[in-house]
């Protein structure tokens, strides 16, 4: 497989799971051996490769999904110099997409209304794309 990747400079990574309710192996094994096990095939396939991972607001903190999150953010880092994380805050749902998550829906019915007005005084934190 890593002769097919070889010509690939770019990884965009933005696969993940909320905590809510998993253990800190599960969550590990999502969030950290997963996107760990890419970037080290593609780490073989080109050194220079450029991974993005898409992380989330907090991490490094001192909560069990942040710790993780905050490993994994170190381990890309140390095994691909090339690799940027985004750090989110939310994520508004399209489309009609409904989070499985109830605290997430419960944030979203009562911080919705807000939107326009984060907009106006912080334009450059909310990301319509």
């Amino acid at each position: 497989m890593t002769v097919e990747l070889q010509d690939y400079n770019a990884c965009f990574f933005c696969l993940g799971v909320s905590a809510a309710g998993m253990n800190e192996t599960d969550y590990t094994r999502l969030t950290y051996d997963l996107p760990l096990g890419w970037a080290k095939v593609l780490a073989r396939s080109n050194p220079a490769m450029t991974f993005i991972y898409v992380s989330g607001a907090g991490t490094g903190g001192k909560s069990m999904w942040a710790r993780v999150k905050g490993r994994t953010e170190n381990a890309l880092l140390s095994l691909l110099p090339h690799s940027y994380m985004f750090r989110l805050a939310a994520l508004r749902p399209m489309n009609g997409e409904v989070s499985k998550t109830r605290w997430t829906r419960i944030s979203y019915a009562l911080f919705h209304p807000l939107l326009p007005l984060v907009r106006t005084i912080a334009p450059g934190t909310v990301c319509n794309n």
